[in-house]
């Protein structure tokens, strides 16, 4: 049984992101500012996935996180780093889908350090269940994020591993905006990078997509969404 309630909503971290986009001068300290609105806003998960930190600067300010949100409620995750997680006092570790055994990660961790996983197919989302804490599947709609013509899942095949694998949470990630939110009413949780940047010159605007999240998730919806995930 996941020691995660759902829905979640989960940060994914973008220090590049905001360098390029948002000129931010730092990329530390784009992301702890990031940690630090995320927390404020009540994220369930934050996944630090920085592969141009090398690791000392990752330890760091995955550290700097950790202390920086005192007895936030907010579980702080490396990607794929399991070095990195363990050292800096991270909550747990986001496995790569070609990433090793959530059974190597149990091994060697403290009780009660979560673990998740990414998954792109219903095959691989049920070989991965047994041993992790939530999975994280994508990409679902359409996304900023990827390529032009990057394959989607879609809602459908989403839907049924989330049925098939309850309670293990299922989070969507791919495409989720103010604007398509509404589509996931009653999944079991849902991650975002775009959507949940930190705003350079406030935590407002996290605050406010955050909390459009929770709605949605919870069927609180506008006039003109579409079908609720869960009929």
């Amino acid at each position: 049984m996941s020691p995660l309630a759902t829905p979640l909503v989960c940060v994914v971290s973008d220090g590049a992101r905001l360098i390029s986009e948002y000129g931010w001068p730092d990329h530390e300290d784009a992301v702890l500012t990031h940690a630090q609105q995320a927390s404020a806003a009540a994220a369930d998960l934050f996944v630090v996935r920085e592969p141009a930190l090398p690791g000392r600067a990752l330890e760091r300010v995955v550290a700097a996180i950790r202390r920086s949100i005192g007895r936030s409620s907010m579980r702080v995750l490396v990607s794929d780093r399991l070095d990195v997680a363990l050292a800096a006092g991270a909550n747990g570790v986001h496995l790569k889908a070609s990433s090793f055994g959530a059974d190597c990660v149990r091994a060697i961790a403290p009780a009660g350090f979560l673990v998740g996983r990414s998954v792109h197919g219903e095959q691989e989302a049920v070989a991965a269940a047994g041993a992790v804490d939530y999975l994280l599947f994508g990409t679902v709609l359409p996304s900023a994020s990827k390529p032009p013509g990057h394959p989607t899942a879609g809602l459908d095949l989403y839907t049924r591993i989330a049925d098939r694998l309850h309670p293990l949470p299922v989070i969507a990630i791919g495409g989720i905006e103010a604007q398509t939110i509404d589509r996931f009413a009653g999944a079991p949780g849902i991650a975002a990078i775009r959507w949940f940047l930190p705003d350079p010159g406030g935590e407002d605007r996290l605050v406010e997509s955050i909390a459009h999240a929770r709605k949605a998730l919870a069927g609180a919806t506008s006039d003109n969404r579409g079908d609720d995930l869960y009929p």
